[in-house]
């Protein structure tokens, strides 16, 4: 297979005869903003034979757009990612009452209060993030975090309460958890790609803070799995005691019986 861009025929089977002189001989109409490095860059993809970085490369001197991804469309993708994450959190701050109230655990109930705080500071961090990129802070409607946060009241609504409900509240609560480290997780990465350093900061911050909490929701359903365990060995217990007494009750005479037997003979 072979291209043939601007006069220089570019051979997909023989890297070989693709070479930089042929590619810097040829009449190429270059476009008013191409950049000088293009041709450089389609010389050298040439010679290592790679056919897909020629022809963008030739694409950007007869086109004038650059052979990279355009920053400002990373940019939009990036305010897109934040306005997901503002969102979400502002749903969350308004859902994580709910659990608390719901939940059995002493434990588990202080720590989601303790995560609400956090959250609420976390939707103060997302603005100093929008307003470190100069841009207003606003929401876009997160679906996913809604979609997340309706099999959390699924898990309050459908168990009563006790041990079960409050294991039920934990794995809705660690799939949001997830779901925030990711998120953040992606916003961070696009905000160091963008030399955004003052956003990157400010969303690692939270994405700590995220795992951290995903860290504490594990450790509350260790406890709640021991503390059941534990519970049933004593119940076991306790029914083994019971039995055991009933038995020697019957196996035993009492002193009343046995007078009345003697008085009978």
């Amino acid at each position: 297979m072979k291209w043939t861009l601007a006069g220089v025929t570019i051979h997909a089977n023989n890297p070989s005869s693709n070479t930089a002189s042929a590619l810097s001989a040829a009449s190429i109409p270059t476009h008013p903003g191409a950049a000088a490095a293009s041709l450089d860059t389609a010389a050298a993809s040439l010679d290592r034979g790679n056919v897909a970085e020629t022809v963008i490369a030739v694409s950007a001197l007869t086109t004038g757009e650059e052979p990279i991804m355009d920053q400002e469309i990373l940019h939009d993708l990036f305010i897109e990612q934040i306005r997901d994450l503002y969102d979400a959190e502002k749903q969350l701050v308004k859902a994580l009452p709910k659990l608390a109230k719901a939940a059995e655990s002493e434990e588990l109930s202080d720590a989601i209060r303790q995560h609400m705080e956090e959250t609420q500071n976390q939707v103060a961090r997302l603005e100093q993030v929008f307003e470190s990129v100069e841009v207003t802070a606003k929401g876009k409607p997160c679906k996913g975090m809604k979609g997340l946060l309706e099999e959390g009241n699924e898990a309050v609504t459908e168990e009563d309460k006790g041990t079960l409900r409050d294991l039920a509240i934990i794995a809705a609560a660690q799939r949001v958890e997830h779901y925030e480290i990711a998120g953040y997780g992606t916003a961070r990465t696009l905000a160091e790609h963008l030399g955004l350093n003052d956003a990157a900061e400010l969303l690692e911050q939270t994405e700590e803070e995220e795992k951290q909490a995903d860290t504490k929701l594990t450790e509350v359903a260790t406890s709640l799995y021991e503390s059941s365990d534990e519970e049933e060995e004593t119940d076991v217990e306790t029914d083994e005691a019971e039995m055991a007494g009933a038995g020697s009750s019957r196996g035993r005479t009492s002193p009343s019986s046995k007078n009345a037997s003697r008085r009978k003979r």
